[in-house]
């Protein structure tokens, strides 16, 4: 049975945002929602260079409402523009991770976004985080990113880039500085060389923890939350509830060729890739929350 989603009244094609921790499952809504003619993205994974302009220095991806002053309002709407325009008449989508460290600036920033918050089991998400924290270079990615950095930026990004691989040769693990959104405690978790897993599970919890927070303070009718889970066993249903979202009835047909390409394979990986003391030690730090999410 597909979960509850909270929905709005006044359906309208303003911009759709997705939040997720690293490894939800963000990726894959995006993918789906952009493989239908009703919906359309940037040629990139992540913008999170836009949203990070005007508040670069700040050390972390947590930024408040504070943050979204009128010039980097103005800055990311002029953006979010640039980029509609180019897609016509459909729905943009936007995804970047670190979003759910700071949904309340994203709201202020883009008054008129919509969100889908989607969450994944801890495990899972811990369990394929660490494989990034440890991935080697993949300079194509790197490189469709780069087109979106800010001019006046990009010598800043690109000394931040050079120490976390130059810390990746040093580390004794093989594992970058830093990976996916900059939660407050990060840096320090990373220099007491706290075990991968566990700034994994403390990256997931931040996440989940911020976003549901700030998703308190905001529209009920703007926002929905779908778990992972129902994404991959109720596809087309979640599929076809986003899209009424969003203001659009999306051809059945469409939607189940959209989501042709997910499948259950990962949930519950897991249990084959963890240890008992990771799982139990994951669980220590994220399960009241993994319960508040899925209480029974």
């Amino acid at each position: 049975m597909v979960a509850p989603l909270r929905a709005g009244r006044n359906v309208t094609r303003d911009p759709l945002i997705v939040v997720g921790a690293g490894r939800s499952g963000t990726n894959a809504l995006r993918d789906v929602l952009t493989g239908l003619d009703a919906f359309g993205t940037w040629p990139c994974d992540e913008i999170n260079y836009v949203w990070r302009h005007g508040n670069r220095d700040h050390n972390t991806d947590e930024l408040t409402i504070a943050h979204a002053t009128p010039e980097v309002a103005r800055y990311i709407q002029s953006v979010f523009a640039r980029q509609q325009r180019k897609i016509g008449g459909a729905t943009l989508v936007e995804k970047t991770c670190a979003n759910s460290l700071r949904v309340g600036f994203v709201n202020t920033a883009v008054p008129d976004a919509r969100f889908v918050h989607i969450t994944r089991d801890a495990r899972d998400v811990v369990s394929s985080a660490m494989q990034r924290w440890t991935a080697p270079l993949d300079l194509p990615y790197i490189l469709r990113k780069a087109r979106f950095v800010p001019r006046s930026d990009l010598p800043h990004y690109a000394t931040l880039y050079l120490r976390s691989r130059l810390s990746r040769g040093r580390s004794e693990d093989k594992r970058l500085s830093s990976w996916g959104p900059r939660f407050e405690s990060l840096d320090r978790l990373v220099e007491k060389k706290t075990p991968l897993h566990e700034i994994c599970a403390h990256q997931w919890s931040a996440c989940v923890e911020r976003a549901l927070t700030d998703f308190d303070r905001i529209d009920p009718g703007r926002q929905m939350h779908v778990s992972y889970r129902d994404l991959v066993t109720n596809a087309e249903a979640v599929v076809s509830q986003i899209g009424a979202f969003a203001g659009h009835d999306l051809p059945a047909g469409d939607v189940r060729r959209a989501t042709d390409a997910l499948h259950k394979g990962s949930l519950g990986a897991w249990k084959s890739r963890l240890t008992p003391q990771q799982i139990a030690d994951i669980e220590t730090i994220c399960g009241p929350l993994m319960t508040q999410l899925d209480p029974a």
